[in-house]
């Protein structure tokens, strides 16, 4: 090598190890909305959504609990919505649907969904917050693009801050950061923060997680075997059948139910949300009939028929 090239060799390998200049190109975020949930305050969850030009075209669907209820003004409050420029915008609701003219590179939107305390809330949609714990799917509280409703698809990351101390708990584990796509299992995803302890991790074929808060007259292996026998015997029926592939995680959420007998069950995408009251026995054959109607579920829906587009109908159940 010509010992005149050299400096200009080491010039050239310093100038490529540098960052990109400010406003320079840069590798593009693979979500194309970004969720951050603040779980800090007593009444409310406040939520940053940041979406990419393309994903808020058409604008957003507000959470789905609230569709068509008249309560959505005093569950949902928005606080700010700009571009992604930093313009603030003004913006309306009309047909479930916000939508902010004029927005440039995206659009940010910051808003709260209030909560209610106790596992009563749950009947009447909004996010539950006591104390000790918050308890909630994605229903009431995500907006998501117009766009992903026909679809159905979309890719996200959802980002949660709790107070100091509390445990995160969701459908996919125990991180306080996560990537999914599918617009199913956005809205169906559960948040169980605070004083919930876990059994498992739910990282298997058949060995389902259980997460759970309360006292229980039971050890968790007693729900968390029988739950694994079912989840086995579904998945051979309804995967070998020509249903929706294995998924490599299911959860099963439990609290606890004022009510000593009432037992009320959410089957979600890869997760049973069970609230039940301290007279639950997963050793009775009518609780384990019933753990097991609601799991299934996960696959058939409501009257036999898959929930999953473009798969086979089954009346098997």
């Amino acid at each position: 090598m010509s010992p005149a090239f050299l400096p200009l060799l080491l010039l050239w390998l310093s100038c490529a190890s540098l960052p990109p200049a400010a406003g320079g190109s840069e590798a593009r975020d693979p979500v194309d909305v970004v969720y951050t949930l603040d779980l800090g305050a007593p009444d409310h969850v406040a939520v940053e959504l940041r979406a990419t030009a393309e994903a808020a075209s058409q604008g957003l669907r507000v959470p789905l609990e609230w569709e068509g209820r008249s309560g959505m003004d005093r569950a949902i409050r928005v606080v700010e919505v700009r571009d992604g420029g930093g313009r603030a915008l003004a913006h309306d609701v009309s047909r479930w649907t916000l939508r902010a003219p004029g927005a440039k590179d995206g659009l940010n939107v910051r808003y709260q969904v209030a909560t209610r305390g106790g596992l009563d809330a749950q009947s009447e949609g909004y996010p539950i917050r006591a104390a000790e714990y918050f308890l909630s799917t994605g229903h009431p509280l995500l907006m998501v693009p117009e766009a992903w409703v026909e679809s159905g698809e979309g890719r996200y990351r959802v980002e949660i801050a709790a107070p100091p101390g509390w445990q995160i708990h969701t459908t996919v584990g125990n991180a306080r950061t996560l990537e999914r796509d599918g617009l199913a299992a956005l809205r169906d995803l559960v948040i169980a923060a605070g004083d919930f302890r876990a059994t498992g991790d739910g990282a298997g074929s058949d060995a389902p997680a259980l997460v759970a808060r309360g006292q229980w007259p039971w050890t968790p292996q007693d729900l968390v075997r029988p739950a694994q026998a079912v989840l086995a015997e579904a998945r051979a029926l309804f995967v070998g059948a020509g249903g929706p592939a294995a998924s490599g995680r299911y959860t099963v959420f439990l609290a606890p139910w004022q009510s000593a007998s009432l037992r009320v069950g959410h089957s979600l995408h890869d997760a049973l949300l069970l609230t039940a009251g301290l007279a639950f026995d997963p050793a009775e054959p009518d609780a384990l009939s019933f753990v097991a109607s609601q799991m299934v579920r996960n696959w058939v829906g409501d009257g036999g028929v898959l929930r999953h587009r473009g798969d086979s109908i089954f009346d098997t159940l």
